[in-house]
C-alpha cells in the first residue's frame, strides 16, 4: 500500500481489486474496482480532460497498472474485462464529479445520492461558472474547465443500493447532511473497506462547507466506525488510507466545533 495516494503515477492497488489514481491539481483520490464482470469507478476528477483520462486509462490497464503484492500483472489483468459497469459519484463537488460527462456520454450508469442533482443545481454551477471565469487557487493552470458540460446522476441512491459484479456485491450508503447535502460511501467488503470521499480527510483537515451539517456529519462517522473493524480501511477523497483511529480522530475535531 502506498504511504500517499497523492504519490502515485498510475492506478496503484491500494486493497484487494481496488486501485487509486491521485489527480492534480487537488490530489483528489479516484478509485477503481475490478472484477470479473467488469469495473466500478468511483468519482471522475474536476474536469472533462481528467475523466477521459481515468476511462482511457482504466481500459488499457497493462500500461497504466501496478499489481498488489503477490499477485502477478498478468492475474491482475484476467480481473479486468475492459467494461464499466458504473461510476460512483461520492458527492457534488467539482474536483470529484466534473469528468461525469465521459461517462454520461458513454452511456454508463452514474450513481449520485438522491440530493446530487440538488447540489449541482445550486453549488456546482456556481463552482463551474466561477473556474471557467479564472476565479481559482494561485498556480491552477487556466482553461481546465472550458470544455466541462456538468452530468449529475442517472441512478439515484436515496438510502442504499448494491451494484453486483459476478459473486461480489458493493454496497453504497447514502448520508445527508454530513460533509454535504448529498454524500455517499461505497462498501467493499471483500477488501474490508469503505470508500467515504470527503467524509474523511488525511491530507489535511476536513473541510466545511456552507451546507455542512456537523452533527450529520459526526453520525455518518459513527455509522461508518460501527460498521467496520479494528482492521477496516477508509479510503478518502484526498490523502492516504485511514484506519479507525483517524476517523475517531475526525469526528472528535468535528465535534469539537459543533
Amino acid at each position: 500500500m502506498p504511504d500517499d495516494p497523492a504519490a502515485t503515477a498510475f492506478w496503484t492497488a491500494i486493497a484487494p481489486s481496488v486501485y487509486v489514481h491521485a489527480l492534480k491539481p487537488f490530489a483528489v483520490n479516484t478509485y477503481m474496482i475490478t472484477s470479473s464482470a467488469g469495473f466500478v469507478l468511483v468519482d471522475s476528477g474536476n474536469n472533462a480532460a481528467q475523466g477521459r483520462q481515468i476511462y482511457d486509462e482504466s481500459l488499457t490497464l497493462d500500461r497504466h497498472l501496478t499489481p498488489p503484492a503477490g499477485l502477478s500483472e498478468t492475474e491482475a489483468i484476467a480481473r479486468q474485462t475492459g467494461r464499466c459497469v458504473a461510476l460512483i459519484n461520492t458527492h457534488a463537488h467539482y474536483d470529484h464529479c466534473f469528468g461525469n460527462s465521459v461517462f454520461a456520454d458513454a452511456g454508463i450508469p452514474i450513481y449520485g445520492h438522491a440530493r446530487h442533482e440538488e447540489h449541482l443545481a445550486t453549488r456546482g454551477v456556481l463552482e463551474l461558472v466561477r473556474y471557467q471565469h479564472g476565479l481559482f487557487e494561485e498556480g491552477v493552470e487556466p482553461g481546465l474547465w472550458d470544455d466541462v458540460t456538468i452530468a449529475g446522476a442517472s441512478s439515484i441512491v436515496e438510502n442504499q443500493e448494491r451494484i453486483t459484479l459476478g459473486s461480489e456485491v458493493l454496497t453504497m450508503r447514502a448520508f445527508a447532511p454530513a460533509h454535504t447535502m448529498a454524500d455517499l460511501a461505497v462498501h467493499v467488503p471483500w477488501a474490508n473497506a469503505w470508500i467515504v470521499g470527503d467524509l474523511v480527510e488525511t491530507a489535511g483537515e476536513p473541510s466545511i462547507e456552507t451546507d455542512s451539517d456537523l452533527a450529520g456529519w459526526v453520525r455518518a462517522l459513527d455509522w461508518l466506525l460501527a460498521c467496520g473493524n479494528t482492521a477496516t480501511m477508509y479510503l478518502p477523497g484526498h490523502g492516504k488510507p485511514a484506519g479507525p483511529q483517524d476517523v475517531r480522530e475526525q469526528r472528535e475535531w468535528l465535534r469539537a466545533r459543533m
